[in-house]
């Protein structure tokens, strides 16, 4: 988020503006656009640690980093698509609001 667009957001908040609808489903798809977010980098994160952690171990504990690594790529996965399917909301409430 460039530093113009998280001002506006934080001019919005700290004047309290009332929840109207399209503030509120501003709120709503930039929040789910977020967690998306910190979901792929999480399960970023988590994919690293596993592909350290194995080069450690191996045997039924390597084997099961193996497969902790694949549902996290799983994961990481899920969260581009959610985040592909989210984002025409938050364009277009940016687009209503002029938040950049």
């Amino acid at each position: 988020m460039s530093t113009a667009n998280a001002a506006a957001i934080d001019n919005c908040v700290t004047r309290k503006l009332p929840l109207t609808p399209t503030n509120s489903r501003n709120r709503f798809a930039l929040s789910n656009v977020t967690e998306q977010l910190g979901e792929h980098q999480d399960a970023s994160i988590a994919q690293e640690t596993c592909r350290e952690l194995a080069e450690h171990f191996d045997g039924p504990t390597g084997f099961s980093l193996g497969l902790l690594h694949a549902y996290e790529v799983e994961c990481e996965l899920i969260a581009r698509i959610r985040m592909k399917e989210q984002w025409p909301a938050v364009r277009g409430q940016r687009k209503q609001t002029r938040l950049g």
